[in-house]
């Protein structure tokens, strides 16, 4: 992280209506001025100059939201001005850089050096947070993976300390271990190599000019499709009956031209939710964007701006809520405030906003009932 040794150590007024009055100017122009602005923000706050009341200060006398402030000096911490294009980069773009991963901010860049468009960068970091999501469910696979095998080893192991009166064929336990050693090693391939097929045009690409490695991989797909016939056509699954296989894969089994079609379950409430916010993320950019032409901290781009940052945080909300639950008490309980208390802000606005009477009064209702669920949250 950058710790601005060169340009923090410019001295600073400690005269508050000075400050005032310097970030006043500031916000007239952009680039340079987005640090400038930031610095003095952190610099209020840190010697508290503005004696407790730093939240009121922004708002009322800097005209600036407390979340725009954050921004600013978010900013200042994260990046080195002297090192970036200022004048070229605009307030929205200068804090998606910052909010990037540090070893990954350099792709908010073109090969000349200036910046791309701020979609790309938000869409790079939606790619990021993917990328993130499939390693943690990679290693949660791993983990279950690791623990069912190293059960079966126990048993396996047990069976062969202590003889099996069913059992006269030691071979078959030694092949038991063999598969879950194979099973193992393949799990750890499947973390190491799944980005391979993030790209599936490029990696088709690669496969027609390179006809080696089509004859490699073809020699090994010979002998998975000998192990798939074997999986796909036992009887024997843990019991031996007499009844047919269950059907696997259409793929190695018939499937029966009359059975009744089975009913389709009906979505789940999150994952109505996750296909409306999918649909909404679709038509982002067929709706107002901020206009640079004007200041940040107008009211349009200032709503613009609160727009985006309410879709990525109920992405965020959407992603995690099947993961709250195997949280800490404290975590658990604090989530679940902020979010009733975003909850309810959204309602207000709603109900401030109505279009008649009878959508206000529903608003009205919807905000006791996020009263009611805070009451019961706090008391826990």
């Amino acid at each position: 992280m950058n710790t601005l040794t060169t340009n923090q150590s410019r001295e600073l007024s400690t005269d508050l209506t000075t400050i005032t009055a310097e970030i006043k100017v500031y916000q007239q122009t952009a680039g340079e001025a987005i640090f400038e602005i930031g610095r003095r923000l952190i610099h209020v706050k840190e010697n508290d100059l503005a004696h407790g009341e730093f939240t009121d200060w922004v708002e009322n006398n800097v005209g600036l939201s407390y979340r725009q402030a954050n921004r600013f000096m978010r900013i200042v911490k994260e990046l080195d001005d002297s090192n970036m294009p200022t004048p070229q980069i605009g307030l929205r773009a200068m804090y998606e850089i910052a909010t990037l991963p540090e070893e990954h901010r350099d792709k908010a860049f073109k090969d000349d050096g200036s910046v791309k468009p701020v979609r790309e960068i938000e869409q790079l970091k939606r790619q990021l947070r993917a990328e993130q999501s499939e390693r943690e469910r990679l290693e949660e696979e791993k983990a279950r993976a690791e623990s069912e095998l190293s059960e079966a080893r126990e048993e396996l192991s047990k069976a062969l300390e202590e003889p099996n009166p069913f059992s006269e064929e030691p071979y078959g336990v030694k092949l038991g271990l063999a598969m879950y050693d194979a099973i193992e090693g393949l799990s750890e391939w499947q973390k190491e190599y799944s980005w391979i097929m993030t790209d599936e045009v490029e990696l088709s690409k690669l496969i027609e000019s390179d006809p080696n490695i089509a004859r490699m991989f073809n020699r090994v797909d010979k002998f998975w499709q000998q192990m798939s016939n074997v999986f796909h056509s036992t009887r024997n699954k843990g019991v031996y009956t007499e009844e047919e296989p269950e059907i696997i894969d259409a793929d190695y089994s018939e499937i029966i031209e009359d059975e009744e079609p089975e009913e389709v379950e009906e979505a789940k409430p999150i994952e109505r939710e996750k296909q409306t916010i999918d649909r909404l993320r679709e038509q982002e950019s067929s709706f107002p964007q901020i206009d640079e032409s004007q200041s940040t901290i107008s009211l349009d781009n200032r709503l613009i701006q609160m727009r985006k940052d309410l879709l990525d945080s109920t992405v965020e909300i959407l992603d995690e809520s099947d993961k709250l639950k195997d949280s800490s008490r404290k975590v658990n309980k604090s989530v679940k405030e902020q979010v009733l208390s975003t909850a309810k802000a959204c309602t207000l606005l709603l109900g401030q906003n109505s279009v008649n009477s009878e959508a206000s009064e529903t608003m009205a209702l919807v905000y006791e009932l996020f009263n009611k669920a805070e009451e019961s949250v706090t008391s826990q």
